[in-house]
């Protein structure tokens, strides 16, 4: 339970069926959700509101998978909508409470290995939102998202990729005229397993250093360089 909000009961349903002769998918789910304020929403000296009531949610989704070509290209689509109610969000002071907002909209994902080595990966995310108030799309959520990525397997030993992210153009806030413009980003990834049970990783972010920002007034961090290490214990 939450110490200012107490507990709720949430629940999804999930349902779906394979037909094996086809390579298709069929899928739907529907359920609930419940999201308290953070703290930062809560009490930052700016920008909080302490006066703020938790999310509740109630969404429906329903999609198919479908293979061909010997199930080497995967493709899948997804139709999508949520209410909410007292919905968390930015209005150029701080965080209010949207009393009902509505987001719709598909996911769409295609997956394709050219070979054994290369494979070819796309997805792309379209939303519509409304504050059903005054009819105004919600803030921080972009019409298009999208994703395209390229990876190359070596030898069963490692991988190298690359990424490229788009976002839209999006609303800063619930009222005002504020934008934050559309951007593109390239990344780049390798992964080599030095053993059976533990794997080198290096990461790089925003590879030709965009300047660009996923919140008004804030930079997205430059190129970054990410290198660690990841294994497993028994």
């Amino acid at each position: 339970d939450h110490s200012q909000f107490g507990g709720t009961n949430t629940g999804r349903l999930t349902v779906a069926q394979e037909i094996p002769a086809t390579g298709t998918i069929f899928r739907a789910s529907a359920g609930t959700g419940f999201k308290a304020p953070t703290v930062f929403q809560l009490f930052h000296p700016t920008f909080g509101n302490a006066a703020l009531k938790p999310e509740e949610s109630t969404g429906y989704d329903i999609g198919v998978d479908q293979r061909f070509l010997d199930k080497r290209l995967q493709a899948g689509v997804t139709a999508f909508t949520q209410d909410y109610k007292n919905l968390i969000a930015f209005q150029g002071g701080g965080y209010i409470n949207v009393n009902r907002a509505k987001v719709k909209g598909t996911e769409s994902t295609l997956d394709y290995a050219l070979t054994p080595e290369w494979s070819l990966r796309t997805s792309h995310t379209w939303l519509l939102t409304e504050d059903e108030a005054t009819g105004r799309v919600l803030p921080r959520r972009p019409k298009h998202d999208w994703l395209g990525g390229v990876e190359y397997d070596v030898s069963g030993k490692g991988s190298l990729g690359a990424d490229v992210r788009y976002s839209s153009l999006q609303r800063d806030a619930t009222t005002g005229t504020n934008v934050v413009k559309a951007y593109t980003v390239v990344d780049l990834r390798g992964s080599y397993h030095v053993r059976d049970d533990a794997e080198m990783y290096v990461l790089v972010e925003n590879l030709f250093d965009k300047d660009y920002q996923e919140v008004r007034n804030f930079n997205s961090p430059g190129m970054s360089v990410y290198v660690g290490v990841k294994a497993e214990f028994d």
